[in-house]
């Protein structure tokens, strides 16, 4: 570190280490004058005026506050703010950008799957997650879609920005779709044995994507697996919105084998 090292942190209530893992680990393979600091956050707006105080270069931004950031930011990438939610904020000489990288991962996923956009979808799950799904759908041209979740509510508020077929809950272990996306937490640690749907309901999918990271291949990945039908593990949308991040935050292409050798090694570990 010297007086010209730029800082890029990530603010949490709870902040984990693989950001701080991935990014130091990207910094150092391409020799680049940058360090990654998680910080535990209670005060986000006074955070953020750190940033611009402070000239931080870049900033990941998890749980809970990816859906109030909006109101601090002097500006939002058109999808970051279709959807409702930035991870990813760049300052960019005291203006901060917000963007939402977990849209680059979901797009990551279908094309690991090759599926064409003349599919049909069930999705699963109405947070978050599901709505950088949902983007990342309708910008790859997929229109043929299906969603369910516990929340009727959540579901109606998200039925009100994207356009899909909305079926209940229950509807779910007898739908059958070309590809099925689980977006919820179910097979998350340390519920791993736990299926989003009913055993054997695998049968009406042809591919499934689950964005659970918490394995590298949670039950219901594996059933597929054992079916030789297409999976995409939700360790590739984790990756990938990684290396979006990296590139905002440094101008530069990721080094992708580093990234994904040092998430390996924490997905095991944990």
């Amino acid at each position: 570190m010297d007086k010209d090292t730029k800082l890029c942190i990530s603010i949490a209530l709870k902040p984990g280490i693989t950001g701080t893992a991935l990014h130091n680990a990207g910094y150092k393979a391409l020799n680049l004058n940058y360090i990654y600091k998680a910080f535990s956050v209670r005060d986000l707006e006074g955070a953020l005026q750190g940033v611009k105080a402070l000239g931080i270069k870049g900033c990941s931004v998890s749980m809970p506050f990816k859906e109030e950031v909006l109101n601090y930011l002097d500006s939002v990438d058109e999808a970051a703010r279709r959807i409702g939610s930035v991870n990813t904020i760049v300052n960019r000489d005291g203006e901060l950008k917000g963007y939402n990288t977990d849209i680059t991962g979901a797009k990551a996923m279908l094309k690991h799957l090759k599926v064409n956009s003349d599919a049909s979808v069930l999705l699963l799950g109405a947070g978050g997650v599901s709505r950088a799904m949902l983007c990342a759908l309708e910008q790859e041209g997929f229109s043929n879609l299906a969603v369910t979740n516990r929340d009727k509510t959540r579901l109606e508020k998200l039925n009100n920005t994207f356009i899909f077929n909305s079926i209940s809950w229950n509807e779910r272990n007898d739908y059958k779709a070309d590809l099925l996306i689980n977006a919820t937490s179910v097979g998350m640690y340390p519920d791993e044995k736990s299926l989003p749907i009913r055993y054997q309901s695998e049968r009406n999918f042809s591919a499934v994507a689950d964005v659970v990271v918490s394995t590298q291949e949670t039950r219901l990945i594996n059933l597929f697996k054992e079916e030789k039908k297409l999976y995409a593990p939700g360790f590739i949308m984790s990756l990938d919105q990684a290396l979006e991040q990296f590139k905002l935050y440094t101008g530069k292409d990721g080094p992708r084998e580093v990234f994904e050798k040092r998430l390996k090694a924490l997905i095991k570990r944990n």
